[in-house]
This record gives structure tokens, sequence and C-alpha cells, in this order.
């Protein structure tokens, strides 16, 4: 394939962003040589900045589609927003609907945008006064936005085999509110190969019996003393469970807190 500057830059781009990547990695990623993975980022290493604001004029863009969203490895909702970004742009799924539940701001969207133009969101939120602050920012993006006043549970069971290309799940509940749906979603493929489901999700101690459950698989399992109420380690099986019985694996576990303790677990159809 041959080595366009806008290859260039998305390689700078995402070496920039995730820096343990590898040549052969990128190579793969890119559908790239190695020789031509390890000759860009070699003029990366000598030359940095200046070398990539010249491909940035040639390629006529301003600014960093990450700049503001860099620190990706950092703490709270916005490293968790930047593991999303990271997981869907190298998923490499740049067109389709994603389903999502987005703030008032549509802050996830917009990043999202940046990487790509050719996504429809369809949104949903239940609570009224939420969802006509929701609506009243859809036309960011023009048209392309649906708004549904329903639990995003109802869209889901809705959902036919690959019909999304991407989930954003930022549930801010607790698991066994939502296990059903989550569960359904990945048993019935309703995210394309390839594609994410990023779930955010309440991590507070629980007596909910699946929390005890999943506890206790995992004591049994391992021989390690678990604390029945330990939701954290509950929704981590949960998960885990589901990759071995699905086609989704977990390729992100991320905790923090900004107020709540909550943990975002990403998944990606095999």
């Amino acid at each position: 394939m041959e080595l366009t500057t806008k290859l260039k830059y998305e390689i700078v781009k995402k070496k920039k962003a995730v820096p343990n990547a590898t040549n052969d990695e990128l190579s793969e990623l890119y559908g790239l040589s190695k020789q031509q993975v390890s000759g860009v980022v070699t003029a990366y290493k000598l030359f940095g900045g200046d070398w990539v604001s010249k491909l940035t004029a040639k390629l006529g863009i301003s600014e960093e589609v990450y700049s503001g969203f860099s620190n990706f490895d950092g703490d709270g909702k916005l490293g968790a927003r930047g593991r999303i970004l990271l997981a869907i742009d190298f998923a490499m799924i740049r067109v389709g609907k994603i389903l999502t539940l987005p703030s008032s701001e549509w802050k996830m969207e917009r990043m999202i945008n940046q990487i790509s133009k050719r996504f429809n969101y369809i949104a949903c939120e239940n609570n009224l006064e939420y969802f006509k602050k929701m609506v009243a920012k859809s036309d960011w993006y023009g048209t392309k936005n649906e708004c549904h006043q329903v639990p995003i549970g109802d869209l889901i069971f809705q959902a036919k085999e690959d019909e999304y290309s991407h989930l954003i799940l930022d549930y801010c509940g607790r698991i066994e509110s939502f296990q059903k749906e989550i569960k359904y979603a990945c048993e019935n493929n309703i995210v394309k190969k390839g594609g994410v489901i990023a779930v955010t999700l309440f991590k507070t101690r629980s007596n909910a019996p699946i929390i005890s459950k999943l506890n206790q698989l995992h004591s049994d399992m391992t021989g390690q003393h678990i604390k029945m109420n330990d939701n954290e380690n509950a929704i981590k099986m949960f998960f885990h469970c589901l990759s071995a019985m699905t086609e989704f694996e977990v390729v992100e576990e991320f905790t923090y807190n900004d107020g709540s303790p909550m943990i975002l677990v990403i998944l990606k159809r095999r």
C-alpha cells in the first residue's frame, strides 16, 4: 500500500496516543509494511513536532484530533472517555449506527466525530428533564442524531444482529439493573464484528443476589476469600464469564472516582 501523508499522520497520532504500540501492530492496523511504519516512527522520533506540523499543513488540518484529550491514562471521566475513543479508533469501523447514552453536551459523541463523521448516533434518555436538554443540543451533528425518550434496553432488545457499529452504555448505575440487556446484546451479536461495547457502572458495594453469586463463583474457582458484596470484583467476573460464552472479549477495565466509584469495561466482538 502507498504510504500517503494521511497515513503518516494517522501512524504518528496513534503512536502518541498509544506509545507502547509496536511497529508490527501498526503495520497490521494500517495495511503497511513494517519498513514503512518503521520509517514514519523514526522520523517522528528524530524531528518531532516540526515534522508533524508539516504533515498537518499538507493535510490542511489545524490541530490534532486528540488535543484536549491527551491524558488517556489519567483519572476520572476524561480518562474513561479517552479509553473509549481509542477502542473505537482501533476497531477501524468508521461508519454505521452508534447506540449511546449521551450527556446533554454530547461530549463523548463529539470526540468520536473527530475520528469519523460517518456515524449516526441513536441516543436514549428516559428522564424527561434530561431528555429535553439532550434534544436541545442534538443539532450539533445536523440531522444525523436520533433521540428517544425510552430506556436504552428497549432498543437493545429490539436490535437485530450486526445492527450497530458500537454501543456506548454509560449507565452510571448498578450491574443488577442492566445485566440482562448487556447479556442480550452480546449473545445476539447486535454489534458488528470488530465493534465495541463500552459499559460504565457504579462499583459501590452491593448485597444484590447476582453480586453474591458472582463473587461466590470467583471464590470457588480461585480459592480466594472474597467479600460477597464486592461489586467491583463481581462486575469483572460477570464480563469475563460473558466473554467465555460469547464472541466478545474484555479489552479494557478502568476504575475511577469523580465523586462516585465507577468502573468502565470495554468489550470487543472477535
